[in-house]
């Protein structure tokens, strides 16, 4: 192998495809990137696996002998980092023996031959749909896809109505919208932690074409392939859990106010805490009790339909999660049983409400008893008396 390659652009796609790999792997090559280079096409080609997901990542270069070999992850990005210059020359012999070389630097290291690593399904379904915003999307649902099997996978929804992502456990449901205007009508199951890769991957900008082949999933673009593993089984009907809910009253407020006036009630939270949020007309007031104190803390809000009363109980460390997802307005709306719904113009959040709390015993603190011990006596030692 032989080919000159532009350092910076060699190295941003390096560093992506040095995310899959796996340093703890038994599979010394899946600690690496494979580098293959094309001299009838003048391309070189990064991939790699960490068998739960695959990449393939395409650049120009100026190739004089195709060629291939597996170059360690951590080394290759550390040294790409480092090179200076404009352009990089790698250079391969039949020692397995990897030269590269940059304007102010030479580098000769041991590589392992490209046959070594693992065989990657990386398919280009014939049909596929476009879409966009996935990073959003994932970081808006992924914390929310927790529990058995199919719950830990994030719900893909291609509609007449565009993309939606979906993520649930049980207590919440996380939806957010993405771009797609090909109208197709499919669902999908993917590993949260596989969309979470994905989504360290692209941006939100990047267009990404979308098709499957039954068991994997592919997202695509001209220099630019990502696959991943289909789940199959029966997802929880959240469309008809989320048609189903009773409104009793909305207000309008900030995400980010909300999250602070959570924030300040947590300051005495420990580990499934609960929060309790109470709705007077146009103020919202938040309390949290522990062993540890009891905190309390309020803010304005704008009633918008029906009347602001009452007081429910959520998981405060949870709760704190899905507000994050918000960034600016959103509707607050209590439904039958307590349920709480929010919503902005891209994502909702569906939270089911806790029973009231116990009352909590503040600990006492406590003080050191001096307790005076009574003090030894020796006694005397009697000696015999002379007879």
């Amino acid at each position: 192998m032989q080919v000159i390659a532009n350092r910076a652009e060699l190295l941003t796609l390096y560093k992506k495809a040095a995310k899959l790999a796996n340093n703890y792997s038994p599979i010394d090559a899946l600690k690496g990137v494979l580098m293959e280079a094309d001299s009838s096409t003048n391309t070189l080609r990064l991939s790699s696996t960490n068998l739960e997901v695959s990449l393939r990542l395409t650049m120009s270069a100026e190739v004089h002998q195709s060629g291939g070999c597996v170059l360690d992850a951590k080394l290759g990005t550390d040294m790409f980092t480092l090179m200076g210059g404009d352009t990089v020359t790698m250079v391969l012999d039949n020692r397995n023996t990897l030269t590269i070389d940059c304007e102010h630097a030479h580098y000769g290291v041991i590589v392992l031959p490209a046959q070594t690593y693992p065989t990657m399904e990386l398919p280009y379904p014939e049909d596929s749909v476009q879409a966009s915003g996935i990073p959003s999307m994932v970081k808006r649902t992924g914390f929310a896809a927790a529990g058995p099997d199919v719950m830990q996978c994030i719900h893909l929804v291609f509609s007449e109505h565009g993309m939606k992502a979906v993520g649930a456990d049980g207590t919440r449901i996380m939806t957010s919208k993405g771009e797609s205007k090909d109208g197709a009508s499919v669902r999908m199951l993917i590993p949260a932690k596989s969309m979470a890769i994905l989504a360290g991957l692209v941006a939100d900008t990047d267009q990404l074409s979308v098709g499957t082949t039954g068991k994997l999933i592919s997202f695509m673009t001209n220099n630019f392939i990502f696959t991943a593993r289909l789940i199959h089984g029966n997802y929880i009907d959240t469309d008809l859990i989320l048609g189903n809910f009773q409104q009793q009253f909305m207000v309008l407020t900030d995400g980010v106010a909300l999250w602070k006036l959570l924030d300040s009630a947590a300051t005495v939270a420990k580990e499934g805490s609960t929060v309790g949020l109470t709705f007077t007309g146009s103020r919202i007031t938040a309390q949290c009790e522990t062993e540890d104190g009891s905190v309390e803390d309020s803010m304005e809000v704008i009633p918008l339909r029906g009347e602001p009363k009452g007081t429910y109980y959520y998981g405060v460390k949870k709760l704190m999660q899905c507000l994050k997802a918000f960034d600016g307005s959103l509707q607050l709306e209590i439904g039958a049983g307590g349920i709480l719904l929010l919503s902005d113009q891209t994502t909702s959040c569906f939270h089911t409400a806790k029973r009231k709390p116990m009352p909590v015993e503040l600990a006492k603190p406590k003080i050191a008893e001096q307790v005076e011990k009574p003090k030894k006596t020796r006694k005397k030692k009697e000696l015999p008396l002379a007879a």
